[in-house]
């Protein structure tokens, strides 16, 4: 027998060591013992029978024979549970409700937008079904009443976080819902905030964390679909705030309130968790717990908080700055109009007109890009301006500047507002504080022009002024009379000058005999020919004449403007379509030329300007108008918004949204005849939400019936039956162990049944021993592989990322998470000149312990990839994104960046919850919680039974020895066979000395029968 040692032992010497143990075998212990293995034998207590018997499966017995051999489990007191925050009319909440199946929401869009994912969403609504959705477009709103088969992957049609996604229904005139959305983006303080607040520093561990907008929804006694036959109801709440820059979800669960029936629900089960439909997700940990522990997360204990009914989750993917919030703050800390007197200057409208204006003087700020230079002027009191010019001297911008030495802050709230975000309300709102620059009003200073009008520049004491021109000596006299209090025209003199004084005057030198001579070198220059001859130095008067033409120049340069550019400020167009706009130009030699090229524009030399829309890849347009007889440029950068809505009737040209850093604006769209999407590019149809599961969707009539033995509209579906039969049926305390779900089965007329984790074997949830997928401890490293690939549609970055990852979401094992890189690899162009372009993807997948998909990403992962990329699937019609085709691949154009062999994962999986059960892995099923009881725990014939504490074995009697010892691997002799050998070996011992006795005797008698003396026949006559 197994493990066991055998010797041949006399009987005499069994029967002394029989009689030796006799004083020591008592009625039911064992006697002596057999050991398995090399250890000596040893006395030890057996367990009672009635320890290992198994517990009935009909619950009506069950109920009554439980196993003595451990006390019943007593329920381990829940720790503290979360609390909801205030909710109703008292807390300032607006209820929403509509008496249908489905309804959604208001939208809410905050002015931050929303960071979701890699994404800053712009509005989101909530539903019945316990969903929060951030739609593609305002007119995309759908309730969505099934949940996920598959739980959230990533790449869900739909972006949402879900509380608690399922079927509910409000028709009833039952239960209610309340929100309040909560704005604090300058630090007004809201007790719910501050609580939501609290709640987040503490999980994150981040205490700088201050909520600028919050959204706090609470279902309050929800029911099931549908409401008039199920039981029980759910109050639950989910917050969502944002910083700007991070994102958060807090699901609360009121404890006791989540009363759903698990046993009514005949769809898929309830989701939770979120989806930001580029590819970031999280599933719940319930989603991997056994149903009835998924309808009760107020029973969930959150482990970073230690609550009880609290989920938490991180929605962005990343942290960004937002330039929303930025500017909004900016905005708010300005006044509305500018309290400080501007300066009234105008820019120059050339480099070259602002370089000889004394009144500017170039400055250095780096912030403007590549080419770009800047004059500023400066008074003591109102400020400045600033003005900047491109690399043909063309006047591009101007602004305001309080003080000298803050270039930095005051350009930083204009990109905050104009350039870094995509709302151009708030450029406009930034110009109001800002008024905008420009060079329409610059007038070149003139010396001795003091109000723009020459002709009043002399004016004498009386009122009466000298006409410009006038002779020298006029000018004199009136300089003479000029004065103020006592000051003259040029100021103080400390010397007073004669009464009779009267300087030498132009007239009287022209007229010396001498002067024809001497001024010969001038060439009628005026101011060389006076210096000349009042000095008679013609050096003194050749320096004049070049100090004089310097200064002619300047003033031409000063008094000469570029050509000007007239027309459409703002250019309106719909895709596809050719818009024609004409630019004028007061110059007649101008000729026009776009600053940087773009494929959908083409302007001519004469000012006209054809856009046709193909795109909306970001650009600006900038147009420059440039005369050859002067040499001076001007720009004009207009604003180009373009409409891309399926219909132009639907273009809101005045709700656009900004593409990217560029002037490129995309108009709204206002969908109407029952079309919805950003563009209204898809028609409704009953077939956008799905029907319920394994129920058909036929386009344009809607769903078909639902399954047999349910009834309901194809996308609601329930059972026949109603569970008002057993209504007035209720569990038993305590009727099922190990956390089992007790609920009143109408099948089984209302007999009490037990909804068990996946372990346990029984209808009590007592003996486990079933296989089960184990949790996730710990979370894996990706399987990352790298891919190279190539494609002739000249696609953007982020049509080959969509692209990628929906060719890889459709993998025959769904375990592809994101690709974390997209880079586009510069290469010669082919000979053919065909603009075939090369990328460089890093892909990423998760590892799972179920089913086969660690086989897959180990040993079939790079196989499929390059099967994939050979028959690419179309992609499907409801979404949005681009089709990239690529070129096929082979095996050299995909390989491995990371894979974990299967001794490495088993580190970061857990049989969790339930002792003694094994981690083994099958390439089929890959790891699987198996318990001992199936892989031979128990010797020699024990019966293996798996207990909460772990497996133990019921031993049993076969032959002459009883097994016992934890695995049943002692063997003990039965005491009824003890006792029996030991009486037959007495007895037989008991015959054998009877007998000797009996030879011995008879030899003794016999042989003093026949024995004669001889002495005796010797004294015989």
């Amino acid at each position: 027998m197994k493990g066991t040692r055998w010797r041949r032992v006399p009987w005499v010497s069994l029967s002394c060591l029989c009689l030796c143990l006799l004083p020591h075998v008592v009625p039911g212990m064992t006697t002596t013992s057999v050991k398995t293995g090399s250890e000596s034998g040893r006395v030890t207590s057996l367990p009672p029978a009635t320890s290992q018997a198994s517990t009935s499966a009909t619950p009506s017995t069950a109920m009554h024979t439980r196993s003595t051999a451990a006390p019943a489990p007593v329920p381990v007191q829940p720790e503290k549970g979360a609390s909801l925050l205030p909710y109703g009319a008292g807390a300032g909440d607006l209820e929403f409700v509509r008496r249908t199946v489905d309804f959604t929401s208001p939208l809410f869009r905050p002015a931050t937008g929303f960071p979701l994912g890699s994404s800053l969403r712009d509005s989101l609504y909530f539903t019945d079904n316990g969903q929060i959705i951030f739609p593609e477009s305002d007119y995309q709103m759908f309730s969505y009443p099934n949940p996920l088969p598959t739980g959230f992957t990533g790449w869900d049609p739909v972006a949402l976080v879900a509380p608690f996604w399922d079927d509910a229904d409000f028709s009833t005139g039952q239960g209610t819902i309340f929100y309040q959305e909560y704005e604090t983006l300058y630090g007004e303080r809201r007790l719910p905030v501050l609580q939501a607040e609290s709640w987040i520093r503490k999980i994150t561990n981040n205490g700088g964390f201050k909520a600028r907008w919050t959204l706090k929804v609470t279902w309050v006694n929800a029911h099931a679909y549908p409401a008039q036959w199920t039981l029980g109801s759910n109050t639950y709440q989910a917050i969502l705030s944002t910083d700007g820059s991070r994102s958060y979800a807090l699901f609360l669960y009121q404890s006791g309130g989540m009363q759903w029936d698990v046993a009514q629900r005949s769809g898929n089960l309830v989701l939770m968790g979120f989806s930001s439909g580029d590819g970031y997700f999280e599933n719940s940990p319930l989603m991997s717990q056994p149903v009835w522990e998924k309808y009760r997360p107020d029973r969930f204990l959150n482990s970073s908080s230690g609550l009880r009914g609290l989920q938490f989750y991180r929605l962005h993917r990343e942290e960004r700055p937002n330039y929303r919030l930025e500017c909004l703050q900016w905005l708010k800390s300005q006044p509305q109009w500018p309290s400080w007197g501007w300066n009234q200057v105008s820019c120059p409208c050339s480099w070259q007109q602002g370089r000889w204006d004394l009144r500017f003087q170039p400055v250095s700020i780096g912030l403007l890009g590549l080419g770009s230079r800047q004059l500023c002027s400066f008074t003591s009191w109102r400020g400045g301006v600033c003005c900047s010019y491109g690399p043909w001297g063309e006047f591009r911008e101007g602004w305001h500047v309080q003080r000298p030495w803050q270039f930095a802050p005051e350009l930083e709230p204009q990109n905050w507002c104009c350039l870094w975000n995509d709302k151009p309300y708030l450029c406009a709102l930034y110009q109001q504080r800002r008024p905008r620059v420009g060079c329409a009003t610059y007038r070149p200073p003139r010396p001795g022009v003091w109000n723009n009008n020459p002709q009043d520049d002399f004016r004498m004491p009386n009122g009466s002024t000298v006409p410009p021109g006038s002779s020298e000596e006029t000018l004199f006299h009136y300089g003479m009379t000029w004065q103020i209090n006592g000051t003259g025209l040029l100021g103080k003199r400390n010397d007073q000058l004669p009464s009779n004084f009267t300087p030498v005057f132009y007239s009287q030198l022209q007229n010396s005999s001498w002067a024809e001579d001497v001024i010969s070198s001038c060439n009628g220059d005026s101011s060389c020919i006076y210096d000349t001859l009042a000095l008679r130095n013609a050096s003194i008067g050749l320096h004049t004449r070049a100090v004089s033409k310097t200064y002619k120049q300047v003033n031409a340069t000063l008094n000469q403007y570029p050509p000007s550019i007239n027309g459409g400020r703002v250019v309106e167009a719909y895709k596809g379509q050719t818009t024609l706009i004409q630019y004028t130009s007061n110059a007649e030699d101008a000729t026009f030329t776009l600053r940087d090229n773009c494929t959908d524009f083409k302007l001519f030399e004469n000012g006209t300007l054809l856009w046709t829309p193909k795109s909306l890849e970001p650009f600006t347009l900038e147009i420059l108008a440039r005369s050859a007889k002067i040499g001076l440029a001007s720009a004009l950068q207009p604003r180009t918004v373009v409409c891309h809505c399926n219909a132009e009737s639907q273009c809101l040209y005045n709700q656009t949204s900004r593409v990217g850093n560029s002037s490129l604006e995309m108009a709204g769209c206002k969908c109407d005849g029952g079309t919805f999407g950003r563009y209204c590019e898809r028609s409704k149809d009953t077939c956008e939400e799905p029907c319920f599961p394994s129920v058909r969707c036929i386009p344009g009539k809607g769903c078909e019936a639902c399954p047999p033995h349910l009834t309901g509209d194809g996308r609601h579906c329930a059972a026949l039956g109603s569970s008002l039969l057993c209504r007035n049926q209720s569990c038993p305390v305590n009727y099922c162990y190990n956390q089992g779900r007790c609920y009143i089965s109408q099948t089984l007329g209302c007999q009490p049944t037990c909804t068990c984790p996946p372990a346990f074997t029984d209808s009590l949830c007592f003996l486990a021993g079933n296989n089960f997928s184990p949790t996730v401890h710990l979370e894996p490293p990706l399987r990352v592989i790298q891919l190279l690939l190539s494609e002739e549609e000249n696609a953007s970055m982020a049509e080959v990322n969509a692209s990628v990852a929906y060719i890889l979401g459709t993998l025959d094992m769904r375990a592809f998470l994101r690709n974390s890189q997209v880079n586009r690899i510069d290469s010669p162009a082919p000979a053919s000149g065909s603009p075939i372009q090369h990328w460089m993807v890093i892909s990423e997948f998760q590892y799972r312990p179920w089913g086969p998909v660690i086989d897959f990403l180990n040993n079939q992962l790079l196989a499929a990839v390059v099967e994939a990329f050979l028959y690419q699937v179309p992609r499907r019609r409801e979404e949005s994104r681009n089709h990239v085709v690529f070129q096929p691949i082979s095996g050299e154009d995909v390989w491995d960046v990371r894979a974990l062999n299967v001794s490495t994962l088993k580190a970061y999986f857990k049989c969790n919850g339930y002792k003694g059960y094994d981690l083994v892995y099958s390439p089929q099923s890959g790891f699987t919680c198996v318990s001992p009881c199936s892989r031979g725990y128990c010797d020699h014939g024990g019966q293996c039974q798996h207990l909460p504490s772990g497996p133990r074995c019921s031993c049993v009697s076969f032959s002459i020895y009883t097994a016992w010892g934890e695995h049943c691997e002692h063997l003990s002799m039965k005491l009824d066979v003890f006792f029996g050998i030991f009486f037959g070996s007495l007895g037989g011992l008991l015959l054998l000395g009877v007998g000797v006795f009996v030879v011995l005797r008879f030899w003794h008698c016999s042989r003093t029968s026949f024995s004669y003396p001889l002495h005796s026949a010797e004294a015989s006559p």
